[in-house]
């Protein structure tokens, strides 16, 4: 072998060697290169074509704002069919990235790359020196909108964050700042009502009358059987739903336990007949031979009667007064009541009659008037001996086309019939009138 072929397979082994080991060359010979195109010596985040629209970036190593950020390489997206600018963000810990709009002073420029149907048309790498001198950074800035600024970056960009519970404590409540100077609530602290959860009404409106539930709270004056105009005063004109009329003096409940107006009771007895000392009188006027006056003379009843035989019949008259407070919207009720003497059979019927004297202009009316006949009593069949009876009713012809009317004078006349053959005898007569109380002046 020639030595000049000798030499050229010992380069040729070193040239190998060099290659293989090149990450661990101590010295490596100085030659003349453009840093743009050699990754071992340039400051790193070389960028080269990927597919599409991929970026490659290679490693690197940037120096911001004091602290050294190291990247292992990766890639970027870009926008189609524009120029993309590539960048470290200083805002970003000086993490790659790339807009569309260009270079700032907060970028650190790495490449202008473009795009075109799907692809990286061309780079132009603009890379330089990767360092941020510290304190020297460019400035972003922004603003909080009703937030509290709780950190910035390094770039002077703001983190927002809405306040709550966690970043304030009880000094607020303590010096009163959030209500006023004198720790007052004012009229305008508020800007809505209170909601009704929170102890307030879930109204700004003033509440007038009764509050009810609901929310927001609602008030009315009462109505109804009862009723306010805001005086506190409260007037009723029904109670459980019963009207009270105004001229009312007695009142009472019904089976609802509604309470009602009442009339009272105005009782008259009439009797028949009496018997002082053993002597009969009569207490009703009849005609002659019509009925006879006789004491009972009983064992203990020394009262006198009226007697006559139903089968003969009798005709017998008495009056009395209809009160100045008369309920004319009810008429008067008679109670009849007399002793079966010595009958054991046969029938006792009585027939009721009632005339008016108008007394309401003195002299105004005949004291003779006409008899208007009431209903029959139903009849009564006698079956023991010295037996009391009664038969009731209420009247219906007492009517003020009769001439019956408060304080009218009234003349009830009895007319007696039936089948039993013994005398009866006629105790007394009851007249009960309807009143609404007031004090009469007759």
């Amino acid at each position: 072998m020639g030595l000049r072929k000798f030499v050229l397979l010992w380069c040729c082994l070193l040239a190998s060697v060099a290659a293989a080991q090149q990450p661990q060359t101590q010295t490596a010979p100085i030659y003349a290169a453009n840093a743009k195109w050699t990754n071992g010596v340039a400051p790193g985040y070389a960028p080269t074509k990927g597919a599409g629209l991929t970026l490659n970036l290679g490693a690197g190593t940037v120096n911001c704002f004091a602290t050294i950020v190291e990247y292992a390489g990766g890639t970027l997206s870009l926008t189609n069919s524009t120029t993309n600018y590539v960048y470290l963000d200083t805002g970003s810990s000086c993490a790659p990235a790339f807009n569309t709009s260009g270079f700032t002073g907060a970028t650190i420029p790495l490449a202008k790359v473009v795009t075109s149907g799907g692809l990286i048309s061309s780079i132009d790498d603009v890379r330089n020196s990767f360092t941020t001198p510290v304190g020297t950074g460019s400035i972003v800035g922004g603003t909080c909108t009703n937030q509290a600024v709780t950190a910035l970056n390094t770039a002077g960009v703001p983190t927002c964050t809405t306040l709550t519970s966690a970043y304030v404590n009880n000094s607020i409540a303590l010096t009163g700042t959030d209500i006023n100077t004198s720790n007052q609530v004012t009229a305008t602290h508020l800007s809505s009502a209170l909601p009704v959860n929170q102890g307030g009404t879930g109204t700004t409106s003033t509440l007038t009358g009764v509050v009810r539930g609901g929310s927001p709270l609602t008030a009315s004056e009462i109505s109804g059987d009862c009723t306010t105009s805001g005086s506190n005063a409260i007037t009723c004109t029904k109670i459980n739903g019963g009207t009270v009329p105004t001229s009312a003096k007695f009142l009472q409940t019904d089976g609802s336990a509604k309470i009602v107006s009442a009339d009272y009771a105005d009782t008259k007895i009439i009797p028949a007949a009496n018997c002082p000392g053993g002597t009969a009188g009569s207490g009703w006027s009849y005609a002659s031979g019509q009925l006879t006056a006789a004491c009972r003379a009983g064992t203990n009843n020394l009262g006198g009667i009226l007697q006559a035989i139903p089968s003969t019949g009798a005709i017998a008259q008495f009056m009395f007064e209809l009160p100045t407070d008369w309920d004319t919207g009810t008429q008067p009720y008679i109670n009849i009541f007399y002793g079966s003497g010595s009958n054991t059979s046969g029938t006792v019927i009585n027939t009721v009659a009632s005339a008016c004297v108008d007394n309401s202009t003195p002299g105004g009316a005949s004291d003779d008037p006409t008899f208007h006949a009431e209903s029959a009593f139903s009849t009564q069949t006698m079956a023991n001996a010295n037996r009391m009876w009664n038969i009731s009713g209420q009247f219906t012809a007492m009517t003020s086309g009769n001439g019956c009317k408060a304080t009218s004078s009234v003349i009830i006349k009895i007319t007696l019939s039936g089948t039993a053959s013994a005398n009866i005898g006629y105790y007394k007569a009851v007249i009960t009138t309807p009143r609404s109380p007031v004090v009469q002046g007759n």
